[in-house]
């Protein structure tokens, strides 16, 4: 629809009566659209806001995952070596009864330095150690999956931001282009009603001098006509006391 009045704006010659009304309807709908566009600019900025709080939101909670993992990564060597030294204590009480010749199936005597008794209760705790060992490192690995997780929320927030940025940037370029060709449109045409004004104002004045002309032409018509009609009477004047002379001349030679 735009197209079309630009097109029929084009058409218009400068007096045309209808390019007036065509080129105010335009700037009021291009107005609107700034308007409008206006809006949907806001809408975006207030969502560059709220993705910027929930990507700060998941920073915070990225930050506690990481210190979490390197929590729960010091646990994790922490028991590990604990449980390599109950492993090394096990294995050397095994080799000592084993050196004494002592059969580590045969309850010893209460006292004993080694017995199978402290053996067993050191694979007992081995292998409970053994399962936090287990666990510790699943919990962990499933921190740091949810670690990778929402590194990956962050980066999509930020990517999301720039887009929304750049579409801001557009519609801000846009608008501004349209307020810039409004404001040549609004100028050209306080131009061309100054241009009228002086024109009619050189016609009205043109108007007046050529009545002043007109008036001034048929006083001296009628001037030029009252001359003439001036110099004709007086010449008849002559004619008729040429006659009247002659004829009281020939009166008077008849008389004598």
């Amino acid at each position: 629809m735009a197209r079309k009045e630009q097109i029929m704006v084009s058409e218009l010659s400068d007096d045309a009566p209808e390019r007036e009304k065509v080129v105010t309807r335009i700037l009021t709908r291009s107005k609107e659209t700034i308007a409008k566009l206006t809006t949907v600019m806001t809408t975006l900025t207030d969502k560059v806001t709220e993705v910027t709080g929930d990507s700060t939101k998941l920073k915070g909670t990225q930050a506690d995952l990481s210190a979490k993992g390197a929590e729960m990564s010091s646990k994790i060597t922490a028991m590990q070596e604990s449980l390599k030294l109950k492993i090394a204590e096990r294995k050397s009480k095994r080799e000592i009864l084993q050196q004494t010749g002592q059969d580590t199936k045969t309850p010893q005597t209460e006292g004993a330095i080694v017995s199978t008794k402290a053996i067993d209760k050191l694979t007992e705790e081995i292998g409970e150690l053994r399962k936090k060992v287990a666990t510790e490192i699943q919990q962990k690995n499933e921190s740091f999956t949810l670690l990778l997780t929402t590194k990956k929320e962050i980066d999509l927030y930020a990517t999301r931001v720039k887009i929304i940025d750049g579409q801001i940037k557009l519609l801000k370029d846009f608008i501004s282009q349209i307020e810039t060709t409004i404001t040549t449109v609004e100028n050209k045409i306080k131009e061309e009603l100054a241009v009228k004004t002086v024109i009619d104002t050189q016609k009205a004045a043109f108007k007046a001098n050529q009545e002043l002309v007109d008036s001034e032409e048929q006083l001296n018509s009628a001037r030029v006509i009252s001359e003439t009609e001036k110099a004709e009477l007086q010449a008849d004047s002559k004619k008729c006391k040429t006659r009247f002379d002659t004829e009281t001349a020939d009166l008077k030679r008849l008389t004598e």
